[in-house]
């Protein structure tokens, strides 16, 4: 449709409002040769339903009648812990608008910024010395909030869902559930999976931004897939997003703690890639023993590649030398689950192996058994091991 109106409207006379100003009913974006975007201009609000301008306010002004003088501490604490390891708002740009008028910036937004960052209030040296407001009503009131965005949804209404859904504790599953579902094809008709890096229309922040939430989306989704025991929303084949970078996320400015939590993402996004291949063996109802065989020795060869590319900082015996990077222990916990994952697959796929076809099938599945074995034991004694500042780090939630 889109290679249509790119040449159908050349032939067309444009249409013309009551002053004779040209309207077109949707945008055509320039973009790479080959791949022409065309966004359809509709009303964003339901026809004869009264919405909130800014959704969300009054779920804001609660929460910040709660905060008090402390509510920019809670958002200055949200950007150093929370966002340099899953970056779905720009730092600069929130920080701009703060001081131009902060009561224009989007609501709902805010509330789940507020929400987010309490779990995390004890790290906060300036937060501590005050009483923690209650997680279960701030969380209330920021899901009220998403809510009523919902009823009139843009690009802020992805990145509000995002916090909202990599939130903890976790208090409905069900309602992640359906807000996964419903983020993912809003993002899809906001054209997210859309690689934005030709667009001669958008300024590089957007673009970096719309990168960096879809990626988000895509993490949220694969994860919390495998977590909540149901098939993905995102297809891989429908997607050419490109990978972010360290320094779209954090800036050239960025202290080098900020930079490390940024890489952080960034490598989870790429183990998100090696799930989303891995995903088929958990759900498909009807692969080949072949198949499977096949995809678990790549998938075995992509996870040594990844282990491999890791910068010294992340790797997981760094804390012992240097510290731990914030997000890396949640980086590595998601690692060694999708080892056992993949054995688990490698596993049943040996059992299920005709032994008139496979004559050593006895002893590949008790070679699967035993690699099963090892990665669960590895993974066991990792959590066990975990030690209260890594527990204090950022978690991604897919509950």
């Amino acid at each position: 449709m889109a290679e249509d109106i790119e040449v159908v409207e050349h032939y067309l006379p444009p249409e013309a409002n009551k002053d004779g100003a040209p309207i077109k009913p949707y945008n055509l974006v320039p973009s790479a040769e080959g791949k022409p975007i065309i966004y359809l201009t509709v009303p964003r609000r339901r026809r004869g339903l009264r919405t909130d301008t800014n959704p969300g306010s009054t779920q804001r002004e609660i929460l910040e009648q709660i905060q008090g003088p402390l509510k920019e501490a809670v958002i200055r604490f949200f950007f150093e812990h929370v966002n340099p390891c899953f970056p779905v708002v720009d730092e600069a740009a929130f920080w701009h608008d703060w001081e131009q008028d902060a009561s224009k910036l989007p609501s709902a937004l805010l509330c789940d910024i507020y929400a987010s960052t309490l779990i995390f209030w004890e790290r906060s040296p300036s937060l501590r010395l005050h009483t923690r407001p209650d997680t279960t009503f701030a969380w209330n009131q920021a899901v009220m909030a998403l809510q009523e965005d919902f009823m009139a949804p843009s690009i802020t209404t992805v990145q509000s869902a995002l916090l909202d859904l990599m939130g903890r504790p976790v208090l409905s599953v069900t309602g992640n559930i359906v807000n996964a579902g419903r983020t993912v094809t809003l993002a899809n008709s906001l054209g997210l999976n859309r690689d934005p890096t030709s667009w001669a229309s958008s300024s590089e922040h957007e673009k970096n931004l719309r990168i960096r939430l879809w990626w988000s989306l895509v993490i949220n989704d694969f994860w919390s897939s495998l977590a909540h025991g149901i098939p993905f929303n995102i297809s891989p084949s429908k997607y050419d997003t490109p990978l972010p970078s360290v320094v779209s996320i954090a800036g050239p400015s960025a202290t080098e703690e900020i930079k490390k939590a940024a890489a952080s993402f960034v490598h989870l996004c790429t183990l998100t890639q090696i799930l989303a291949d891995l995903d088929p063996l958990v759900y498909s109802l009807n692969a080949t023993q072949k198949d499977i065989g096949k995809r678990v020795r790549r998938l075995e060869c992509d996870l040594d590649s990844w282990e491999d590319s890791l910068p010294d900082f992340l790797r997981v015996d760094c804390g012992a030398r240097a510290g731990h990077v914030n997000g890396s222990s949640n980086l590595w916990f998601c690692f060694l689950s999708l080892k056992v994952i993949l054995c688990r697959c490698a596993f049943r796929a040996s059992c299920k192996s005709d032994p008139n076809v496979t004559p050593n099938g006895k002893e590949a599945k008790n070679y699967r058994l035993a690699m099963l074995r090892d990665s669960a034991l590895t993974l066991t004694l990792y959590v066990s091991e975990l030690t209260e500042t890594q527990m204090n780090e950022f978690w991604i939630s897919c509950g």
